[in-house]
């Protein structure tokens, strides 16, 4: 039986295994990010610019923030797989992986396959390429925008570059 010195110890190793497993699943949530901004999002902003030539620049994306659904929680547990986590655990992940104000979000990429991230991820990367995010919550939308140089149409109906 260990006494108090050394129960403190396994505690501490015990932090410092979840804390290395803590920062596997983040980085794993950051690629998630990374991946939904270059392949989704991205195509989006260029078709965007080519093609609606007379407004400003507004991409929204749909997201849910509830990771509830047995389903889905084992699809993420699933792709988690990969890391080798020994302490965290589908059944106390919550524990350790639950964050009110930066949930994990997912975006349904194709069936059954799913892009998991956290929007403050997502955020940092649209606003490194001088977008502006924009949380519209209740809606469960992002939109991402930016003032882009458009056309438009003068009294007579002549087509005028605008620059903002």
């Amino acid at each position: 039986m260990p006494n108090k010195e050394e129960t403190v110890k396994i505690r501490e190793k015990a932090i410092e295994d979840v804390i290395k497993e803590i920062e596997k699943v983040e980085e794993f949530l950051k690629k998630g990010a990374t991946e939904l901004y270059v392949e989704v999002i991205t195509p989006d902003i260029e078709n965007s610019a080519n093609n609606y030539l007379f407004a400003d620049l507004g991409i929204t994306i749909d997201y849910a923030n509830d990771i509830s659904d047995s389903e889905l929680y084992e699809n993420l547990f699933n792709q988690l797989g990969s890391l080798n986590l020994n302490r965290i655990k589908i059944n106390n992940s919550m524990q350790f992986l639950r964050n009110i104000n930066d949930p994990i979000l997912y975006f349904l990429k194709e069936e059954d396959e799913y892009i998991f991230y956290r929007k403050s991820y997502l955020q940092e990367i649209v606003e490194k390429d001088g977008y502006k995010f924009e949380d519209l919550g209740e809606d469960k939308m992002f939109t991402i925008s930016a003032t882009l140089p458009t056309l438009e149409r003068d009294e007579y109906g002549k087509v005028l570059i605008k620059k903002n």
